[in-house]
């Protein structure tokens, strides 16, 4: 199954799941949520993990990245 859904969408479940998170938790941010908040209502643990994910991701912060928001 991982690879007839590779080969489908490109990406493997779990990117496909980090890759959703985090695209939901940039439109979050973007509304004024803090990070925390965003952090939890994406399903991640902690904050130090949503941190690394959102940074791999989309190459900031997300304390950078709503920073540049306002910009």
């Amino acid at each position: 199954m991982i690879r007839q859904f590779k080969n489908v969408y490109g990406l493997t479940p779990h990117q496909f799941l980090l890759q959703s998170r985090i695209r939901k938790a940039q439109r979050l941010l973007e509304t004024g949520n803090s990070v925390i908040e965003v952090a939890f209502a994406t399903g991640f643990c902690d904050q130090s993990h949503f941190d690394r994910c959102f940074h791999r991701i989309v190459g900031l912060t997300p304390n950078e990245y709503k920073q540049s928001l306002r910009k």
